[in-house]
């Protein structure tokens, strides 16, 4: 009825003239304009970023983070798009060189520093870098051959940017993701709560070595001195929190099944403990080895999504005992949603 430019006019100025249209009422004429709206900012969206490398599947995906608000933001700082999933500094970086972003801007530099820290926590499970040893982290993800070297001078500068935005923690100890920094304290108060003998409930000293003689028959094995004296302080019950360390083969394992055994007996009921690990694997290991239920703590916190559990600080877990095995797998932020839930 129109053709094409008209309608395409029509769309983008007076789309109520389509109410004239037959079969085409208020909540239709919603629909139409919003899906122009979406069609008209991605081609905006791929206008600019096409030529940049980007491909139609990351075009959609930055579109879906962003909204109607994508060109503008990505136009403002092309580093945003760190934060789409999947695409990591080294991508946004390809694109926004190809934008012509300079090498030293502070967007550049800022970006490089979440980089370096999310990926030092990630590989070796550092949450704090000494400020000299970040710098040098730093030049070798920044600097070039063709363009050369970015002042220091730049990279302080955007550090403590960043701290002021109240991204990262700058202080005596190092630099670390603010967000990192906070799950930490909080942890450490977590467990310092939990440490304090207020909440002694012991079991006598009698009944502990009773149950220590009775598992050995049980198990057809003497424990070790460090096994007894494991059992002998979850007895005394000065915590609320235990860390089990030991060496590969000198039964970890074995004295686990003890403790939830001991605790089933004087404490609560089997029903109300559980098992958890990090992966499945270990999951199932730990469920075969005490014969208590086991899950991997994404199942157990009922994972929904986007970084989101059914459980958590305003929907505790029900149970009242928790074995974490293979703790040492488990990297901050899930050890810091599991605590709180």
């Amino acid at each position: 009825h129109y053709g094409e430019s008209r309608l395409i006019e029509i769309l983008d100025n007076e789309p109520e003239i389509l109410l004239e249209f037959k079969g085409i009422k208020e909540k239709k004429l919603a629909r139409i304009k919003s899906s122009w709206e979406k069609q008209k900012c991605l081609r905006e969206l791929s206008d600019y970023l096409l030529p940049a490398g980007v491909t139609s599947n990351l075009l959609v995906r930055v579109f879906n983070q962003f909204g109607a608000d994508a060109v503008r933001k990505v136009k403002e700082n092309p580093y945003c798009l760190t934060e789409v999933s999947g695409i990591g500094f080294k991508t946004a970086d390809n694109v926004a060189r190809k934008l012509n972003v300079a090498f030293d801007s502070p967007f550049r530099i800022q970006a490089a520093i979440s980089y370096v820290l999310y990926k030092a926590a990630d590989d070796s499970g550092h949450t704090c870098i000494a400020v000299q040893d970040l710098i040098m982290a730093l030049h070798e993800v920044l600097d070039s051959e063709e363009e050369g070297k970015v002042s220091n001078d730049a990279i302080e500068s955007a550090l403590y940017a960043l701290a002021g935005m109240g991204t990262v923690v700058v202080d005596d100890a190092g630099v670390s993701i603010a967000t990192y920094r906070y799950m930490e304290r909080w942890l450490r108060q977590f467990f310092q709560r939990r440490s304090v003998s207020q909440y002694a409930t012991g079991v006598a000293p009698g009944t502990a070595e009773a149950f220590i003689a009775r598992s050995q028959h049980y198990l057809g094995f003497e424990f070790s001195p460090d096994q007894k004296n494991v059992i002998r302080r979850i007895a005394a019950g000065q915590s609320r929190v235990y860390a089990l360390l030991g060496y590969a083969g000198t039964g970890k394992s074995t004295i686990s099944r003890a403790i939830l055994d001991f605790l089933s007996e004087h404490y609560c009921r089997r029903e109300d403990m559980v098992c958890c690990a990090f992966t499945g694997m270990a999951a199932m290991r730990i469920k075969k080895l005490t014969g208590y239920d086991s899950y991997t703590i994404h199942t157990l916190l009922k994972y929904q999504g986007e970084n989101q559990f059914a459980f958590n600080k305003d929907n505790r877990l029900p149970h009242r005992v928790i074995l974490l095995d293979e703790a040492s797998m488990v990297n901050l932020p899930l050890f810091y949603r599991l605590a709180q839930a």
